[in-house]
């Protein structure tokens, strides 16, 4: 799953940008400026037959706690998952 990780953040972080809200990737996450508190990133995991996709946005709140809302795709090959 980290070897999409870098991709996906990229991806998350153009589309928060878009939406005027400033955010740096630092390492795997992805840090918020203006809510230091925060954190997010995303996963991307494939099945080994490679015809579903799964993207975890995973978001770690200040008190330790972590939101994670699921995507799930299928499809005849990755690209369309």
């Amino acid at each position: 799953m980290l070897l999409w990780r870098k991709e996906v953040n990229q991806r998350l972080s153009e589309l928060f940008g878009g939406h005027n809200i400033e955010c740096t990737i630092e390492g795997d996450y992805i840090i918020f400026p203006q809510a230091t508190a925060l954190k997010l990133w995303g996963d991307l995991s494939k099945t080994s037959e490679d015809k579903t996709a799964k993207l975890d946005i995973c978001l770690a709140l200040g008190d330790g706690r972590t939101l994670v809302e699921s995507f799930v795709g299928f499809g005849s090959n990755s690209h369309s998952a």
